[in-house]
């Protein structure tokens, strides 16, 4: 079987990522003093303008899932069992068979597809119930997961110092282009998966195809194109993990959909006469 059609097979998993589950934040609502909501008050949904509040209609929960992290870890040893001459599935007779059967490719497509799954998630936010807030938010957990896979990139770059195939410098591992690439696809998929897995389908595919661009332009090798595919998924599960974990620490911790409520107040009288209000708060399931 042809190396190439091996790493299109490898790549081809990444499609198959885990989902995240999905939050969906409703502030509580107050009852006026000396009040008792009704039975069919409480069984009516919260109004539009306290559902607008959340960042977004459906919202993932950052649950860390070790399941989640498999994909990422195979690709990540797949890329660097592979490095030159190693193992049965070697960069070097992948790249040779890649020279063999595309000579003359050349594309400069893959330095624009590996930033389309962000302007995915651009118009996600554009869309949602609350565009201000969500374009902040995503904004916020696009800075901090590319600021961790640039530092990680970098680090990994300068450390191993592998020399690129075109020969033009010693750089080469991990492929940046396709870390960013897989780290959009990520976001994308987890935020958008809760309304249609073909969100992910097709980020994925266009992340693996800018890997296989990468290859047949002779920037990268095949170690290369692995390892970042799987830096990029395993740095975007972990800023998910990071971002929801700190907007959300208890639903988080606990691992579920917290419940809407309802809060009550109502005037009490205590021991001797002395004034005192009753807080407490229903479930509304």
């Amino acid at each position: 079987m042809p190396k190439h059609v091996v790493y299109a097979a490898l790549l081809a998993g990444c499609l198959s990522g885990r989902q995240l589950s999905v939050l969906a934040q409703t502030a509580p609502s107050f009852t006026p003093l000396g009040t008792v909501p009704s039975a069919a008050a409480l069984a009516r949904p919260a109004p539009d303008s306290v559902q607008q509040t959340a960042m977004v209609a459906r919202e993932p929960l950052g649950r860390f899932r070790a399941v989640g992290f498999v994909m990422p870890a195979m690709l990540i040893g797949a890329g660097i069992t592979t490095i030159g001459h190693r193992s049965a599935f070697r960069s070097t007779d992948t790249r040779e068979e890649l020279r063999e059967h595309f000579p003359h490719f050349a594309t400069r497509a893959d330095d624009y597809l590996q930033a389309l799954p962000y302007v995915g998630l651009a118009a996600f936010a554009f869309t949602s119930p609350n565009p201000r807030r969500c374009m902040l938010d995503n904004t916020l957990l696009v800075a901090k997961a590319g600021t961790a896979l640039i530092i990680t990139v970098s680090v990994l770059k300068k450390a191993t110092r592998i020399e690129r195939p075109d020969g033009s410098s010693h750089n080469s591992f991990p492929s940046g282009h396709t870390a960013t690439a897989f780290l959009a696809a990520t976001l994308l998929d987890q935020q958008l998966r809760a309304k249609s897995r073909w969100y992910g389908v097709g980020a994925y595919t266009v992340a693996a195809s800018v890997g296989a661009m990468r290859m047949l332009n002779n920037r990268h090798w095949q170690s290369d194109v692995l390892a970042g595919a799987g830096i990029g998924m395993l740095t975007g599960r972990l800023a998910l993990w990071q971002h929801y974990r700190a907007r959300h620490p208890a639903s988080v911790r606990l691992g579920a959909r917290p419940p809407a409520g309802v809060w009550q107040l109502a005037p009490t009288v205590g021991a001797g006469g002395a004034p005192g209000v009753l807080v407490s708060w229903r479930a509304v399931r």
